[in-house]
C-alpha cells in the first residue's frame, strides 16, 4: 500500500452557531442559571507582601523555667594590662649576710689547645677472609688480530716415490697411417 504526500490545507470552515442558538436547535429550550457551585480551582500564585501592621501591646511575664543549670563556660580572655602605678617609697638600708650558694653553672668554653704529638703507629691488622668468589662475568670482546707468526722450520727430505706409468692416460689418438 503506497501513501501520497498530504495535501495543502483547505480553507477555513463557516463560523458555527452560539451555544445558545444550538441548544435552541437541539431541542434544549429549558435554560438553568443556578448552577450548582463548581469545585474550587487551583491556588494562585504568592501574592506581594503587605506592609507591617501596628505594633501589638507586650506579651505576658513567661513562667520562671525549672532546668538544670548548664556547665562552666570555658575561661574567659586574660585582660589588658593595668595602668602604672605610683613609685613606691626607698626601703630601709640592706644589711650584707654570707652564706655559701649552690655551685654556679659551667663557664664559657677556653680556646683551643695547640695540637699534639703524633701517636704510635698502630699494629698490622690480621688478614681478612677470603671471600666467596663473585658471578661469571659476560664474555669480553673480540681481541684485535694478533701479528703473522715466524716461518716454521724446514721440513726433513721426503722418500723417492714410484717410477710412473702411462698406464692411466688413454691411448694417442693419431690418424690413419700413423
Amino acid at each position: 500500500m503506497f501513501l501520497g504526500k498530504d495535501g495543502s490545507p483547505g480553507k477555513p470552515g463557516r463560523p458555527g452557531m452560539d451555544a445558545i442558538e444550538r441548544m435552541i436547535s437541539d431541542g434544549y429550550v429549558d435554560f438553568c442559571f443556578e448552577c450548582p457551585t463548581g469545585p474550587p480551582g487551583p491556588s494562585g500564585g504568592v501574592g506581594v507582601k503587605g506592609a507591617d501592621g501596628p505594633q501589638g501591646p507586650p506579651g505576658k511575664q513567661g513562667n520562671r523555667g525549672n532546668g538544670v543549670p548548664g556547665p562552666v563556660g570555658p575561661p574567659g580572655a586574660p585582660g589588658k594590662n593595668g595602668a602604672i602605678g605610683q613609685p613606691g617609697s626607698d626601703g630601709k638600708p640592706g644589711e650584707i649576710h654570707t652564706m655559701e650558694g649552690p655551685p654556679g653553672a659551667p663557664g664559657l668554653a677556653g680556646p683551643v689547645g695547640q695540637p699534639g704529638r703524633p701517636g704510635e703507629p698502630g699494629r698490622a691488622g690480621t688478614h681478612g677472609r677470603v671471600g666467596i668468589p663473585g658471578p661469571r662475568g659476560d664474555p669480553g670482546r673480540e681481541g684485535i688480530p694478533g701479528k703473522p707468526g715466524d716461518d716454521g722450520p724446514r721440513g726433513y727430505p721426503g722418500t723417492r716415490g714410484a717410477d710412473g706409468s702411462c698406464s692411466h692416460c688413454p691411448p694417442a689418438r693419431t690418424p690413419p697411417g700413423y
